[in-house]
């Protein structure tokens, strides 16, 4: 092994590990990039003499000198040693010659060998066996891609871009999948298959060669070794996958066991392939479950995938170095899982000329999951433009193939333009294997400089219904809840004769529960002041209870301007405040209710012996049809008290809805969400988890029967039998004991996403 060596490029993700391995062996290390990172400060801290720039004079004749295929023979250094007839090596034969006398565990393929080599790295320390590695990228846990060890195995990441992987005869590894990219190297699809059958015939103990069975390519070459994957017919096997959050977990199935509920704290199905090859090479390589387990959950991510940049006026920001559209769509993906409702951004920077070339008519549905799209110009990567290839191909594919929002922005305009456009609750993701890297720095570093962007609220509360007071109070409960830093809260208030007032002290003018005089000048019930108030809003939070407040004409109202409102929408806020309706949903739906039988005033006038004899038996529920659950419910026992109670109702409704009374607790089930739903367990403590548990699930099915988004509460019965019976559903689904911050955050989240939905080009 040499003694001394020059690295032409050093500052390179790839380099810089090699560089790292032989500095930890006590070798003197030079190198030379054409500008200063903090790869090269690390280098220099390490012992390494850096030069930034390129210059035949930082070139002894003494050394062996080390380049990628990334540098080009007019390159001055590379020229110099040639001139000069030092020992030169590719860094792939370095590799090669570092390897020797260990068992190298080798992870290739185009997409996944940097997170699959990083995850089997964390899993061999774990397991406290000391490897050697270099891999593609810094992992979390050891702030660096390289290190020395003393273990017996050497992980490497084995680049086939430029066909160099077939350097290596390694002991063992992982085929993560074949695509098409790097053609201008494997020119013809024939001789990029054959390139990674020649691999697969080079690993040394088939015992432990992993390939993808699911990858199309891959299923097609007929390899030796052990195939993995979720289809049917893959000997490692993973099943009942989950993504919750941040994590996933699944089974897998292997050599006749099963492997219930592996965790792993990465994203996405594509990861979870990942995590499933290291897990059958770790057990191969009899590494203790228990410590594979531990690996896999405490991993802590790798530099540029998706990794958490910051997060800073509710936005969230993440890089990752996905440039190849496959790459880009399962990314997306996971991270669509990761965030639910909150609004994705997109920035996209092409990656090299001869790629954009290649990738050209598959960039068009790729950004589905976004929202929002920014495209940047190509990063050349050295390389020389194409004439007529520029960002303008793409930006034009995917606008005629995708629904996706997009536009372009220049490179230098990116800091600036996304720091005025972001919100709290964004989540900005960039994307390629260029500068993009820098943007979420840039934005923070603008956000500095000025008043963060909130999202002003317009709180509405108060109204004509019986239910003034329980919204007032509602109200003020929200506005606690609502926080400061991510929100300016407006006040809208309506007073019981329905007249409209906005400004600071409005909750406090509502208090005095009497008739409050109309904006001066004006005897409209929506005074113009008012409604430039409410159009200035960026998204609006009734409080209203019952009529014009839950019915859906609110929600109507807010729909016509356009403007995202929290709660159901107003569809389902007309089915849910309609009990017979609502009643009539569920038994459609085939949801247990109580026998019911409803009228109306004219109906109980003219047909009222027919009306009677319908009534089964006692005790009997009367109540208001299209009132809100804060209206009073009559429990009727006898003859004598029927009448009275029905008379009673009519006064405030002209429909009726009687049901059998049901014995038993009524309990209340808080649902949220609108394509993904949730319903949060009741507060009654007493119940088992089974019981809480079908209550939910439930809810959960009312919610969806009624077309609900956003938040409600489902009312249920819960008889002696232990049997579930739906009552009604509150579209509206805000109480005191709920108004908390994160839960506020979340509705927030949701009437933005919801209004996105609908398409308005807007927002």
């Amino acid at each position: 092994m040499e003694k001394k060596c020059h690295f032409i490029g050093i500052g390179g993700i790839g380099m810089s590990g090699l560089a790292k391995i032989l500095l930890s062996r006590n070798k003197e290390v030079t190198g030379s990039d054409l500008a200063s990172n903090y790869v090269t400060e690390e280098l220099v801290k390490s012992g390494a003499k850096v030069y930034i720039g390129h210059s035949a004079h930082h070139i002894p004749d003494t050394r062996t000198v080390v380049y990628s295929s990334d540098i080009k023979e007019d390159n001055p250094e590379y020229q110099q040693a040639v001139q000069l007839n030092c020992s030169l090596k590719h860094r792939s034969e370095l590799l090669r010659d570092l390897m020797h006398g260990y068992k190298p565990l080798a992870v290739t393929g185009t997409h996944g060998k940097t997170t699959t080599s990083s995850l089997l790295t964390s899993v061999l320390m774990e397991a406290a066996l000391d490897p050697t590695f270099v891999v593609g990228g810094i992992i979390s846990q050891f702030k660096s891609n390289a290190q020395h060890g003393r273990g017996e195995y050497f992980v490497v990441e084995a680049d086939e871009s430029d066909g160099t992987f077939l350097n290596y005869h390694p002991f063992g590894a992982i085929i993560t999948n074949i695509d098409f990219d790097h053609m201008n190297h494997f020119k013809t699809e024939e001789f990029l298959l054959q390139s990674f059958s020649k691999f697969a015939g080079q690993v040394i103990s088939q015992e432990h060669l992993f390939w993808c069975r699911d990858d199309e390519r891959l299923a097609h070459l007929g390899l030796p070794g052990i195939p993995y994957g979720f289809t049917n017919g893959n000997a490692l096997r993973a099943r009942n996958f989950k993504q919750n959050g941040w994590k996933i977990v699944f089974d897998i199935e292997f050599k006749g066991r099963l492997y219930s509920q592996v965790e792993a704290s990465v994203i996405g199905r594509y990861n979870a392939l990942n995590v499933l090859a290291v897990f059958g090479l770790a057990i191969s390589l009899g590494i203790p479950e228990e410590k594979i387990r531990s690996a896999l959950l405490n991993f802590r991510g790798v530099g540029r995938r998706c990794e958490k940049k910051g997060e800073l006026h509710g936005v969230l920001f993440l890089d990752d170095y996905a440039h190849h559209p496959t790459e880009i769509e399962v990314t997306l993906k996971g991270i669509r899982e990761s965030i639910g409702d909150r609004r994705l951004v997109a920035i996209f920077q092409p990656h090299r000329y001869s790629r954009v070339k290649d990738c050209l008519g598959t960039y068009g549905k790729i950004f589905e999951e976004v929202d929002h799209l920014f495209i940047t110009d190509i990063y050349g990567s050295g390389e020389h433009p194409i004439p007529g290839l520029t960002y303008e191909l793409i930006l034009e594919e995917i606008q005629q193939k995708s629904s996706t929002s997009c536009e372009y922005v220049s490179r230098h305009q990116l800091g600036e333009h996304l720091s005025q456009y972001l919100r709290p609750h964004d989540v900005l993701v960039t994307l390629g294997a260029g500068d993009v890297t820098k943007v979420s720095h840039e934005i923070m570093h603008h956000y500095g400089k000025k008043t963060a962007n909130k999202l002003k609220i317009g709180l509405i509360f108060g109204g004509s219904s019986p239910g003034y007071d329980a919204s007032i109070a509602c109200a003020e409960h929200s506005c606690d809840a609502l926080n400061s830093e991510l929100y300016d809260v407006s006040y809208f208030g309506i007073t019981k004769q329905g007249k409209w007032i906005c400004g600071p002290r409005t909750l406090d003018r509502l208090h005095l529960k009497s008739q409050l005089p109309a904006t001066k000048g004006s005897g409209e019930l929506v005074p113009m002041n008012v409604l430039k108030e409410l159009l200035e809003c960026d998204l609006l939070f009734p409080t209203c209870y019952g009529a014009f407040g839950e019915d859906g004409s609110m929600q109507g109202l807010l729909e016509m301007i356009q403007k995202p409102y929290v709660g159901c929408n107003y569809r389902a806020t007309v089915l849910c405040l309609n009990r017979k309706l609502s009643k009539q949903i569920a038994q459609a739906n085939e949801i247990a209710v109580a026998p019911f039988v409803s009228f109306t005033d004219y109906t109980w006038k003219t047909e009222r012996e027919q009306l009677l004899k319908q009534l089964q038996r006692y005790p009997l529920s009367i109540k208001s049809v299209h009132l809100s659950a804060a209206a009073e419910t009559f429990k009727v026992e006898e003859d004598s008290q029927l009448e009275p109670a029905i008379k009673k109702i009519f006064q405030s409704d002209r429909e009726i809805l009687i049901e059998n009374w049901m014995e038993g607790s009524e309990l209340q089930f808080a649902v949220i969400g609108n394509d993904q739903i949730y319903a949060y367990p009741c507060a009654n403590t007493e119940l088992s988890p089974q019981l809480v548990e079908s209550g939910q699930l439930l809810a959960e099915r009312a919610y969806r029967a009624m077309g609900c988004t956003g938040m409600a509460v489902a009312s249920l019965f819960l008889d002696s039998k232990d049997k579930w019976w739906f009552s009604e559903m509150n579209p509206l689904g805000l109480t005191n004991e709920l108004s908390n911050q994160a839960l506020m955050d979340q509705l927030v989240v949701l009437a933005l996403q919801h209004l996105r939905a609908q398409r308005h080009p807007l927002l």
